[in-house]
């Protein structure tokens, strides 16, 4: 009796040489491949097979027909996979290929495949990581969802202290209720207090004006010898407006 390994390497062989050479039993079999960041994930069912070892088959879009998802030379790809429920599969694996390529999975008892997928492009640089969509990607050392700093992960994605409470400022994660010594609420100012606070200014700054003009100009009277005179009238405009 073989080896559980050398048992599925030959069946994997018998698959491959089947996928070759044979027509395709599942036509109506789906397959969905999707590339990110170096890993080639397929996605699909092989309608009615149950073979415990399903195989995937790669295709450069050279060699593809499109008009029958074919390909002149299909070539064993990834590594080892298993079906659920219906001839379901789901599998991802890293690649090193690069440009436009197809692929298929087939099973290995009934010789039963899917069509080829539609092109996907490998290789190329993986896209640049975006802080703040709660996904830790390549460069970031945390991400949080949002691009705040003093909450542990800074605004470029990179761990950070935790806020401290007493520190004096309000940061991250802190609340007038967890903190209050950081997060003391701004005292409340109605639109009213706000108005009177303005007026009692405005009347103050009128009171120094006015007084200041008068002192200048009795000042000025001084300077010049008219002092008694103007004491005069003052005393004059006085006594009138008390008759």
């Amino acid at each position: 009796m073989m080896e559980p390994m050398t048992r599925r390497g030959f069946l994997a062989s018998v698959a491959l040489v089947a996928a070759l050479f044979l027509p395709m039993a599942a036509s109506a079999s789906s397959i969905t491949a999707t590339y990110a960041n170096g890993n080639v994930r397929l996605q699909g069912v092989v309608d009615g097979d149950t073979s415990p070892y399903p195989v995937a088959f790669s295709c450069p879009d050279a060699l593809f027909d499109p008009n029958f998802g074919s390909c002149e030379s299909w070539s064993s790809f990834g590594g080892e996979m298993a079906y659920g429920e219906g001839g379901a599969f789901d599998a991802t694996f890293p690649t090193s290929l690069e440009g436009v390529y197809h692929f298929r999975v087939c099973g290995i008892y009934f010789i039963s495949c899917t069509l080829g997928s539609e092109g996907v492009t490998l290789g190329g640089s993986p896209p640049a990581p975006v802080c703040g969509n709660n996904t830790v990607e390549s460069g970031e050392q945390c991400d949080d969802g949002n691009t705040a700093n003093g909450d542990g992960c800074s605004s470029t994605c990179q761990t950070e202290a935790a806020p401290v409470c007493g520190d004096a400022a309000c940061n991250g994660t802190e609340t007038v209720e967890s903190c209050p010594a950081d997060c003391a609420a701004v005292p409340f100012i109605s639109s009213a207090q706000a108005e009177k606070m303005m007026d009692d200014t405005n009347a103050t700054v009128r009171v120094i004006v006015v007084g200041g003009l008068a002192l200048c100009l009795f000042t000025l009277a001084l300077a010049l010898g008219l002092i008694e005179s103007v004491i005069a009238s003052l005393v004059k405009a006085v006594t009138k407006f008390k008759l």
